[in-house]
């Protein structure tokens, strides 16, 4: 029994010894052999792990080469590590937040900027002193002209009072029966055109007795005198009120002439005589003419 266990340990021992070749370097065994081809030499169906699972060597191995590849391609293309792109995002959002402040500091300055446009100015005034309180007190006006000596009003009962700057009165008269619509002056501060919902147009002088007055026989909205009317023999004006014309007067040889300037378009409602230029405003547009 010893003799034959002693036999088989050392049958067993000489199995398990590792073959050596004639000159003594360690031979590789069939299955080491295959193991290092199927690695190396890439087996296109794969090999038996000894379990009966067979391991595909052939796709790891191509996977791995088709990564490397592109590893090796993406190489020679620059990119950013995750800090280098850490860092430049939160620059970018840096300046975007800067761009964002900047922004809202812009509309902010743009609103005050329009707010301060749409304040109305701070103006010194002051009330009108003298008697003209008391000249309006129960008959309110409806109608102011001013040149460089005087004020004028007209008023609701068809009065015009002339006063001064400091309110001092110098002229009163009633040239209507009702309410006064438009008063103006001439460039010298001598004669006063007026027109007024009774028809009538009226034009006196502050100096003389010269006066003139016209039935329209329609309530009148606006009169304006030449601006050279005090120095014009002709003593032309244009009014126009409810009957939708506007008429020039000229007085000649044989008394004042009418010329219509325009009409048909609905009641003339202003005119401003300035130079050799008339502007007036009816339902429709402005028109100016000369």
């Amino acid at each position: 029994m010893d003799e034959q266990d002693a036999e088989g340990s050392t049958s067993s021992n000489s199995d398990q010894e590792e073959p050596y070749d004639e000159e003594g370097v360690l031979s590789e065994s069939p299955g080491e052999e295959s193991a290092l081809n199927g690695v190396h030499q890439a087996p296109t169906n794969g090999h038996s792990n000894g379990n009966g699972n067979t391991v595909h060597v052939h796709d790891f191995v191509e996977g791995h080469s088709k990564d490397a590849q592109q590893g090796d391609h993406h190489d020679s293309v620059p990119v950013l590590s995750a800090d280098e792109s850490g860092e430049e995002s939160g620059s970018y959002e840096e300046e975007e937040e800067e761009v964002g402040v900047v922004g809202v500091e812009e509309s902010e300055e743009e609103e005050e900027e329009e707010e301060e446009e749409e304040e109305e100015p701070s103006l010194k005034y002051e009330r009108l002193g003298g008697a003209a309180g008391d000249l309006l007190e129960k008959d309110n006006a409806s109608a102011i002209a001013v040149c460089e000596k005087y004020i004028a009003f007209g008023t609701h009962g068809g009065i015009v009072h002339v006063v001064d700057y400091t309110g001092n009165r110098k002229h009163s008269y009633k040239p209507h029966t009702a309410s006064i619509n438009e008063i103006c002056f001439d460039v010298t501060g001598e004669f006063i055109g007026t027109a007024s919902m009774d028809g009538q147009t009226v034009i006196h002088s502050l100096t003389t007795p010269e006066s003139y007055a016209f039935d329209m026989r329609r309530p009148m909205r606006t009169i304006s005198l030449d601006p050279d009317f005090a120095r014009n023999t002709s003593r032309t004006f244009v009014c126009g009120g409810m009957a939708g014309s506007l008429i020039m007067h000229e007085k000649g040889w044989l008394g004042h002439k009418e010329t219509i300037i325009h009409t048909g378009e609905g009641p003339i409602w202003t005119s401003k005589w300035r130079g050799n230029l008339i502007a007036w405003a009816n339902d429709l547009l402005h028109k100016l003419t000369v």
